[in-house]
């Protein structure tokens, strides 16, 4: 039987550009204690030994949840793991991403709405001026005509 001791702390270091900030991860699986950890762009912060993110209900949808089934698939600071084949049913971590409150108030604005507005009223706009236009020419039309 082999242990392997990972450093989740190392994984995660700078792995985000600066001004990314406010991602909360948490890594638990079923022989281990649950470790926590609030990413800030390539700084890493640990939370604890336990899920010590209690998100706010409405985050929970904006989370996402990865099974990390194989270590092969990783590269620690660019140097391959080279190892003997673990067993796929023992101890498999699961990472979950959530939003911190800092993240969720930079990201949900009202600006929306206001893009929203303005892309309609250009719209309104430039219809109506279409039709004014339409009605101007097909109005020198008919003079024309007569």
């Amino acid at each position: 039987f082999v242990m392997l001791t990972i450093y989740w702390r190392d994984m995660l270091n700078n792995i985000l550009p600066e001004g990314a900030d406010g991602i909360i991860v948490v890594f638990e699986n079923e022989c281990n204690p649950t470790f926590t950890y609030e990413i800030n762009g390539p700084r890493v912060k640990y939370l604890g030994r336990e899920d010590a993110y209690k998100p706010n209900p409405k985050f929970k949808k904006y989370s996402i949840s990865s099974n990390l089934w194989s270590l092969g698939s990783f590269d620690v600071r660019e140097r391959k793991i080279t190892r003997a084949p673990l067993e796929e049913d023992i101890c498999q971590f699961t990472l979950t991403a959530y939003p911190s409150q800092s993240l969720y108030d930079e990201h949900h604005t009202s600006e929306r709405y206001v893009y929203t507005a303005g892309a309609i009223l250009i719209f309104t706009f430039t219809s109506a001026l279409f039709i004014a236009y339409d009605s101007l020419v097909e109005r020198r039309q008919r003079k024309v005509m007569q």
